[in-house]
C-alpha cells in the first residue's frame, strides 16, 4: 500500500490511524488548516495533509511547484488530491527541513543570508538590520520586513527578490511570514518560507 492510498469512504482521523498502525507514521506538528507527518519509508520526506479549502496556501504551493530551483521556497515531491468524508484534501510530500527554535535563531539566519550578498556591512547596520528582522519574524509584521528588505539589500539575491515580488508582495494583505512559517535546511543553512500567506482557522486539526 502506498503512504497515498486513501479511501474516499475514511475520515481523515481514521486515514492517519490506519497509517501509523500499518506504517508506523509519526506526527511532526499541525497548524490551523494542516498537519505534517514523517513518511515512514524516507526519513528525508515528510507528508502534509492540508484542507484544499486553504486555498491561499495551495497557490503557493502552485507557486513553489513552478519555482523548484528558488531555494527560498519548499522542495515538493508530489501533490496528490483526494476526497475523503472530511472533504477535499491534498497531501504533499515535500523534503524534510529543520524548524528554527525561536524568532532569535530564525533572525540570526535571515542575517547570514544577507551577509551572502553584503559580506562587508559593518557591525552598526548589521545590530539595525537584526533587530529589525527580530521584530518580523516574531510578530509577522509586514511593515517590518518590508523595511528589512529595502534596507538589507537582501533583493540583491536574485531568489529571494524572485520570491518577494512574485508572490509575497501581491499577497501582502494576507502576510504571516513568523519564525513559525519558516524553516531552514541543515546542509546549508538556507532559509526556507514554508508558508507567506494566512488562511482562515478550521476545527478539523484537532480532531486528528
Amino acid at each position: 500500500m502506498k503512504i497515498h492510498d486513501l479511501i474516499a469512504e475514511e475520515s481523515m482521523k481514521d486515514y492517519f490511524n490506519r497509517l501509523a498502525k500499518e506504517h508506523g507514521i509519526e506526527a511532526l506538528g499541525s497548524g490551523a488548516f494542516g498537519r505534517v507527518f514523517q513518511h515512514p519509508m524516507y526519513k528525508n520526506v515528510v507528508t502534509k495533509v492540508y484542507k484544499a479549502s486553504d486555498r491561499d496556501y495551495a497557490r503557493y504551493v502552485k507557486w513553489a511547484m513552478a519555482h523548484q530551483s528558488n531555494p527560498w521556497v519548499p522542495k515538493i515531491i508530489e501533490q496528490v488530491k483526494y476526497e475523503s468524508k472530511d472533504g477535499n484534501m491534498n497531501i504533499l510530500f515535500m523534503q524534510k527541513m529543520k524548524s528554527f527554535r525561536d524568532a532569535s535563531e530564525a533572525a540570526h539566519s535571515m542575517m547570514r543570508m544577507v551577509k551572502k550578498v553584503n559580506p562587508d556591512m559593518d557591525k552598526g547596520d548589521y545590530d539595525h538590520l537584526l533587530e529589525i528582522i527580530y521584530d518580523g519574524v516574531e510578530s509577522g509584521d509586514f511593515e517590518a520586513w518590508k523595511d528589512f528588505v529595502f534596507e538589507s539589500e537582501i533583493m540583491d539575491d536574485k531568489h529571494f527578490a524572485q520570491l518577494w515580488g512574485g508572490f509575497i508582495r501581491p499577497n501582502q494583505a494576507r502576510f504571516d511570514i513568523h519564525d513559525g512559517n519558516m524553516m531552514y535546511r541543515p546542509e546549508d543553512g538556507q532559509v526556507v518560507i514554508t508558508d507567506p500567506v494566512a488562511g482562515f482557522p478550521t476545527e478539523w486539526v484537532s480532531d486528528m
